[in-house]
């Protein structure tokens, strides 16, 4: 995995259909995995896959 392949925050709100805030707050209540790169918020894209395909 590199840098390419993480989505951004605005990625994982366009793919959930949520606004960025949300995005924030579903991050920071520990429902969305997430990674820090160089302190910004980034995500693997199949990890956010399976949470729509697990149902949370």
């Amino acid at each position: 995995m590199t840098i390419d392949t993480l989505w951004k925050v605005a990625d994982v709100a366009a793919f959930l259909r949520m606004s960025r805030s949300t995005v924030y707050a579903k991050v920071n209540a520990g429902l969305i995995p997430h990674r820090r790169v160089v302190g910004q918020l980034r995500f693997v894209p199949d990890e956010i896959r399976a949470l729509v395909v697990g149902g949370a």
